[in-house]
């Protein structure tokens, strides 16, 4: 059994702090990338405090619901202290 706190539903999340970590998601990709990455804003597809996006990358494009949390709570990066199952789970083409 796998549980991932707050993996469906952010009930604080706003489409400001989607739009920060979303940025924040396409730079780091973008240093490991060969390709310019971009990102389109899909409304339609919200979902629980998650803000709906597509990644588009060397003519392809990936959908991504960001948690509309502040970075910080989203961004898992190993650092000291930090513990992986207190961030959301990122979704990306729906799993």
């Amino acid at each position: 059994m796998v549980l991932t706190p707050l993996g469906d539903w952010c009930p604080d999340g706003t489409e400001q702090a989607a739009t920060a970590a979303i940025e924040a998601f396409c730079d780091d990709l973008d240093e490991q990338a060969h390709a310019p990455l971009t990102y389109i804003r899909r409304a339609e597809h919200d979902h629980a405090g998650r803000f709906a996006f597509d990644v588009v990358f060397d003519g392809r494009s990936v959908s991504v619901l960001m948690p509309g949390l502040p970075l910080e709570r989203v961004r898992y990066t190993g650092a000291a202290g930090q513990r992986i199952s207190r961030f959301p789970r990122l979704y990306v083409d729906g799993g």
